[in-house]
């Protein structure tokens, strides 16, 4: 067994930790440091992606996002060995490049090493957080979403089909 602290200066939350397939883990939140263990950091709040090998040393860590900020709150391994990472953003600059208006949902394709593969923006005008995923067969991923209109809060179940999940 073993017990790590990752992090900088300022605050830093785990959302959602998973097995890998060589027995390691990844790691997703998000951060506000720019020093220690965080490499890369953007501005205000970035998601933050961390890969850890079986003894919990750390392999690679990933900052994302723009000016504003970025939460991850979930990741999932790939069938090609890379992850996906839903979570939200209100930037339009720097890794997310795609926001629509206030907050957005986002979802990021990391290859193995971490290096982004794509990036994809769902929303309108107004705020929409992507909170949990998981995969299912026919290489779909089945989303569950939190949605804001106005004034109250609205439940979503979304479904994407994206080739290699």
């Amino acid at each position: 067994m073993w017990t790590k602290c990752l992090g900088g200066s300022k605050g830093e939350v785990a959302q959602s930790i998973q097995q890998t397939t060589d027995g390691g883990y990844i790691v997703a939140g998000y951060t506000s440091s720019n020093d220690g263990d965080v490499v890369g950091f953007h501005g205000d709040i970035d998601a933050w992606i961390v890969k850890l090998n079986n003894a919990g040393d750390v392999v690679w860590t990933k900052c994302l996002g723009g000016s504003k900020g970025e939460w991850a709150y979930s990741v999932q391994q790939t069938i090609d060995g890379g992850y996906i990472v839903a979570g939200y953003t209100q930037s339009n600059d720097g890794d997310a490049h795609c926001n629509h208006g206030n907050v957005d949902y986002w979802i990021v394709k990391l290859n193995n090493v971490g290096d982004t593969t794509w990036t994809k923006c769902l929303g309108g005008s107004l705020g929409e957080g992507l909170f949990q995923f998981s995969r299912r067969a026919m290489a779909g991923i089945l989303s569950q979403v939190m949605r804001s209109r106005t004034m109250g809060m609205r439940t979503a179940i979304m479904e994407m089909r994206i080739f290699g999940l």
